[in-house]
């Protein structure tokens, strides 16, 4: 999954997504940071950040595809 943040911090911005994007229940004491990637596509672009998650458990919401 791939989402962007709104003015949150970046596993609030996670769990929300994986919640509106795919309807699963991520627990915050279960995401874990593993692989950060910065890069820029071209130059003149500004810089991005990349955080990559892993998340160890997780429930499908009812009725979630």
């Amino acid at each position: 999954m791939v989402g962007h943040c709104e003015q949150e911090n970046a596993i609030t911005c996670l769990i929300r997504e994986a919640r509106e994007e795919a309807g699963l229940h991520i627990e915050r004491q279960d995401v874990e940071l593993v692989h950060v990637v910065h890069h820029i596509d071209k130059a003149g672009d500004w810089p991005r950040m990349g955080l990559f998650f892993h998340a160890r458990t997780w429930k499908r919401r009812a009725g979630a595809a």
